[in-house]
């Protein structure tokens, strides 16, 4: 799942809560009303469970991307800028300061 969502431009993934509906829409003729009712309340719990899963993978991978994204902004990126900016850093290293800073209040 993490190398579909980080890899592709429009990744597979969260189309794959469409599958209990199909499922549910094939059984639908194949068993009683109470049944078919079941199948697709079934279907919608299952379905939103994984679009909920997925949306949390897509945030955790977001959140690493623009992590990494940052430490190269401090490694070297900035450097390429005008040289008021060598003193500057990024929102990852400036959260990092807040954070350490409170811990030794």
């Amino acid at each position: 799942m993490d190398h579909d969502l980080g890899t592709r431009v429009r990744p597979v993934t969260p189309l794959l809560a469409i599958l209990p509906f199909v499922l549910a829409g094939a059984i639908q003729s194949h068993v009683g009303t109470t049944a078919a009712t079941w199948a697709w309340v079934i279907a919608g719990i299952a379905a939103s469970a994984w679009t909920a899963f997925t949306a949390w993978r897509a945030y955790r991978l977001f959140k690493a991307f623009a992590a990494r994204g940052d430490r190269q902004f401090d490694a070297r990126d900035k450097f390429a800028l005008a040289p008021e900016y060598h003193a500057s850093g990024s929102a990852t290293k400036a959260k990092w300061k807040r954070r350490i800073a409170r811990q030794r209040k």
